[in-house]
């Protein structure tokens, strides 16, 4: 039976954001393996450098231990496993990994535990981590995969391989086209009228997947702004 201080928990997590909270208590973010995406207090976790020291930032992978109180969770200690090398790194490595962080918290609901997004979150982090920079546009490829998959995980993938009207399959030799209202493909023959639609290609691929998780948030993620700024969907 758990006792009046709560259940203790130990896990790995990937902090996705922390903030203070009165004078010295700290709010955190973070997504685990087995329990999901969490918010927990950290009591006096300003100055308790010995129970956290400066491991609660945000794409850290760490060690916490937490215990949970009527709901409520509350973290206990927090050590690092492997810190955010490319926040060094420069500006584009450091806007990639907030926008997947972002995204996270955007899309995935308290509580929902999938170990795939948890896997997903740190293969892409660790992904953007080693980029080679030299290459133009080198993160748009990575941000494009983490986006369609993590839609898939969260059940809202795009249909990007039939025609939603007459199911036929996309081939190289006709244009298809991508309608936000409806999630999906339609050929040039059954593409409704009065609809946001856009040709889908390779290189317009990027562009569509951004546009479509704006679409199902309601608003473009915060991160957004500067990734277009930067050029990542030019």
């Amino acid at each position: 039976m758990p006792s009046q201080r709560g259940r203790e928990f130990e896990t790995e997590a990937i902090v996705l954001k922390v903030r203070t909270i009165g004078e010295n208590d700290l709010w955190a973010d973070f997504l685990t393996p087995d329990h999901g995406r969490l918010h927990g207090v950290a009591r006096h976790g300003r100055k308790s450098r010995k129970r956290f020291g400066t491991v609660l930032e945000s794409m850290n992978r760490v060690c916490i231990r937490y215990r949970e109180t009527g709901g409520l969770v509350f973290l206990e200690e927090a050590g690092l496993i492997l810190p955010a090398h490319h926040l060094e790194d420069g500006l584009d490595g450091l806007i990639a990994g907030f926008y997947v962080v972002d995204l996270v918290r955007e899309l995935l609901p308290e509580r929902s535990p999938d170990r795939r997004v948890y896997e997903l979150l740190n293969e892409t982090l660790l992904h953007i981590d080693r980029i080679d920079r030299t290459k133009e546009n080198p993160y748009a490829e990575a941000l494009m995969l983490f986006e369609y998959r993590f839609l898939d995980l969260c059940g809202y993938s795009p249909n990007l391989k039939k025609c939603l009207g007459c199911g036929r399959e996309r081939n190289r030799t006709e244009k298809f086209f991508f309608v936000y209202r409806e999630g999906g493909i339609y050929c040039s023959s059954c593409l409704p009228g009065g609809s946001s639609f856009e040709p889908l290609s390779r290189r317009t691929l990027p562009r569509i997947l951004s546009r479509f998780i704006e679409y199902q948030l309601g608003h473009p993620p915060k991160s957004r702004k500067f990734l277009t700024e930067r050029g990542f969907y030019a």
